[in-house]
């Protein structure tokens, strides 16, 4: 059985999650999620990732340039894509 609880520490958004009996923690930084967004994108792929993710690509782009940070919601879709894409 999987289960994951999310809360907020500090500026991070802490996953604690138990897979096979073993907990661990994974951190969810604003930062880890833009560096992970900027490393895997290439030219055009942009528009793409906004709409597989649902957030629009305006926001995408303020994003990964530093300008706005993104809602809970939207930096949790954004760094599962990232990790499984």
């Amino acid at each position: 059985m999987y289960a994951s609880i999310f809360y907020y520490e500090l500026n991070f958004i802490c996953e604690t999650q138990k897979e096979g009996g073993k907990p661990f923690m994974t951190e969810i930084s604003q930062d880890t999620v833009r560096a992970k967004l900027i490393q895997k994108m290439i030219e055009g792929q942009q528009q793409y990732i906004a709409k597989q993710v649902g957030i629009p690509k305006q926001i995408l782009s303020n994003f990964k340039t530093g300008k706005r940070e993104l809602w809970e919601s939207s930096l949790i879709k954004l760094n599962d894509y990232l990790d499984s894409h």
